[in-house]
């Protein structure tokens, strides 16, 4: 086992219609994260289209307060050995 090679950081965060809130976390974070996914609960406030411009990975999950449904979502979407957080917003 290569014990140099680095582990992945990744970023999960669980929103709905906080898109300002939810942009200004991404911005500060990004450089920290390799990659950032995001369950959103269906916003109408251009949470997706932030997402998209952002670069960051957008997943959709009906919002019913199952908070742990939706990390089950995000994290079916991470990767072998990836290091997760996992954070509302």
């Amino acid at each position: 086992m290569n014990l140099l090679r680095r582990q992945k950081l990744a970023l999960h965060i669980i929103t709905m219609e906080r898109r300002e809130q939810l942009e200004h976390i991404i911005r500060e974070c990004s450089d920290y994260f390799d990659n950032i996914r995001i369950c959103d609960g269906g916003s109408t406030d251009g949470t997706k289209a932030m997402c998209d411009r952002l670069g960051v990975e957008y997943r959709y999950r009906k919002w019913d307060d199952k908070y742990h449904e939706a990390d089950n979502l995000l994290l079916s979407f991470a990767r072998k050995n990836d290091w997760v957080m996992i954070m509302d917003d």
